[in-house]
């Protein structure tokens, strides 16, 4: 299959988008580039509006099924590999960096893998004060603290603590006693051991001066596990353990062994999958754009290349018509000698005397004809151009040789100009390669001395 082939069906659905919506031709952007595209209109190239869109669709929905495409066979390919450890200890942060939360993959040999958050705290230089205030409450009826838990006697997940009723007017005070466990929103803080805890929670309702005071008891029990879980839970509390009892090294070593079984740990790399979807939706909002883009950088091209071109065009009518030749025919023999230049470079001043020639074969007015041409090569000198063939035509002008001529030192002087310019602006673009080599020598000298000494 060719790549035409490949690409039709792409090409058909581009098309079926520009029918369906219509309204992106007709749109702001669409009519500018519309308007660039009928000024970049050449004898070689007379891309309407609809194929340029048409074009553009085509090649977003190319993309897209290619990056799909990619990311689908990257999804199947990913499993999460797990880099695993050589030695089972881990970086501790150090002073005033915080606390270190990840996740680390733990493999008991002969079962499967699991993972676990651990939190390692920063190195220090004495113990850390736990403040353990806890406060609200909830109101005087049990059934509305539950939350999502069976019964006050089997407590594993939070509790519903309110801090006020009424709209504010009565205020509740929460307390448990212990507090080591829930805090006074009624959320665990840590697990309770596997017996569980029988706790207190107190509700105080204050309104003004009259408080009413309410006691719940209720036991705290640890969430509901599978055997791997418990064992995994249990080997981060050993971790974590470790970490504390030795803050001031700078590792922490993690067990390599639970209850006789080998364990190993090691880092779950992340999958590639949302930097993929990214990366597309950066290549599609690029393409979108790029073509607009480039029509506007060709039609900036368009504009300097007419001025370089006016004196030369001038230049060359003048000599034609010192020769004896008329205003058409010497208009005519600078049009058809660029149309039958072989592997010829585009130039638009050229294209629009072809346009002009071909309009006058076809009964336009050679006055008419060279008006039209003036105007849309949209360039002043050129409508002035036009202007003066079509007045010699119509009334007759002596001296129109030294009035082309004059012409074109006119233009040859804004031709030096655009060329200045434009050598300004290639020095600019090649400063920054220039500095990066600058740099790159002077690292290659100071590098060898500094590492001498």
């Amino acid at each position: 299959m060719t790549y035409e082939q490949w690409k039709e069906p792409f090409d058909r659905a581009g098309k079926w988008l520009v029918r369906r919506y219509p309204g992106i031709l007709k749109g702001k952007q669409g009519q500018e580039n519309e308007a660039r595209l009928k000024v970049l209109r050449t004898t070689r190239n007379k891309m309407t509006i609809e194929t340029y869109y048409e074009r553009k669709f085509s090649g977003m929905l190319l993309f897209l099924f290619g990056g799909l495409l990619f990311l689908g066979v990257l999804a199947l390919g990913f499993h999460g590999e797990v880099s695993w450890m050589e030695r089972p200890s881990i970086k501790r942060p150090g002073y005033g960096e915080g606390n270190l939360e990840t996740e680390l993959t733990v493999g008991f040999f002969g079962e499967e893998v699991v993972d676990i958050p651990l939190t390692i705290g920063e190195r220090k230089y004495s113990r850390e004060e736990i403040q353990e205030i806890f406060q609200g409450i909830l109101e005087n009826l049990e059934e509305q603290i539950l939350g999502e838990n069976k019964s006050l006697e089997e407590v594993r997940k939070d509790l519903n603590f309110a801090d006020s009723f009424g709209n504010g007017t009565v205020t509740a005070v929460w307390s448990v006693d212990p507090p080591d466990y829930m805090d006074d929103n009624g959320h665990f803080l840590c697990e309770p051991p596997k017996e569980g805890i029988l706790a207190a929670v107190k509700l105080t309702l204050k309104y003004e001066n009259q408080e009413m005071i309410r006691e719940f008891p209720v036991k705290l029990l640890p969430p509901e596990r599978s055997e791997l879980e418990e064992k995994a839970l249990e080997l981060k509390a050993a971790a974590e353990k470790n970490g504390e009892k030795s803050r001031e090294a700078e590792e922490v070593v993690l067990p390599d062994s639970w209850e006789g079984v080998p364990v190993r740990w090691g880092i779950r790399e992340n999958s590639p999958l949302l930097a993929g979807f990214l990366i597309l939706a950066v290549g599609l909002w690029y393409l979108y754009g790029r073509d607009d883009r480039k029509l506007k950088e060709e039609e900036k091209h368009r504009k300097q290349q007419m001025i370089l071109d006016y004196p030369v065009i001038l230049y060359k009518m003048s000599m034609l018509l010192e020769a004896g030749m008329t205003i058409r025919g010497a208009f005519s023999k600078i049009a058809f000698h660029y149309r039958d230049q072989s592997g010829r470079e585009v130039h638009y001043a050229y294209e629009e005397m072809l346009f002009a020639c071909y309009e006058m074969e076809q009964g336009v007015g050679e006055a008419t004809a060279y008006e039209e041409f003036g105007q849309r090569c949209g360039n002043l000198h050129y409508l002035k151009f036009g202007s003066l063939l079509s007045q010699d035509l119509k009334k007759g002008s002596a001296g129109l040789v030294e009035l082309l001529e004059q012409e074109a030192e006119n233009g040859m002087e804004e031709r030096k100009s655009l060329a200045r310019k434009l050598g300004e602006e290639a020095g600019t673009k090649l400063l920054l390669p220039m500095m990066l080599m600058l740099i790159l020598v002077v690292v290659i000298l100071m590098v060898p001395a500094v590492l001498a000494f």
